[in-house]
């Protein structure tokens, strides 16, 4: 659960995220992927003898793996960090494609796109 403290003997849950019934691109529009996101070491160093996982799926009308190689090429930031920025990037900017109109995003339109255009240039093969 977001923003849920776990003391030291309580184990953090799993969720599976359910998918939604409206909103998703077909799968025949673009690329079907497995997100998962697995908790292996808490803030205080400690491993969790049960970690909270989320998985859920996801549609882009990219590939984002390739995306992904493209900026551990061209980025300039290590492996990891790229990957979690093409990844971050790609699902929040699918997203607020799909929700256009939904005001929760006004604030991040402008300033999304110029990152996105500005971080194709760098990473263009």
């Amino acid at each position: 659960m977001v923003g849920r403290t776990l003391d030291d003997n309580q184990s953090p849950p799993t969720i599976q995220a359910q998918q939604p019934t409206t909103g998703m691109i077909m799968a025949s529009s673009g690329y079907t992927y497995e997100i998962s996101l697995k908790l292996v070491r808490a803030r205080d160093g400690s491993v969790p003898t049960d970690p909270a996982s989320l998985t859920f799926e996801h549609v882009s009308h990219d590939d984002i793996l390739g995306i992904v190689e493209r900026m551990r090429n061209g980025s300039g930031l290590d492996s990891s960090a790229s990957a979690a920025v093409a990844v971050g990037t790609k699902l929040l900017g699918e997203v607020m494609i799909r929700d256009k109109k939904n005001p929760l995003f006004d604030p991040l339109r402008a300033g999304l796109h110029e990152f996105i255009t500005s971080l194709k240039q760098k990473t263009a093969t």
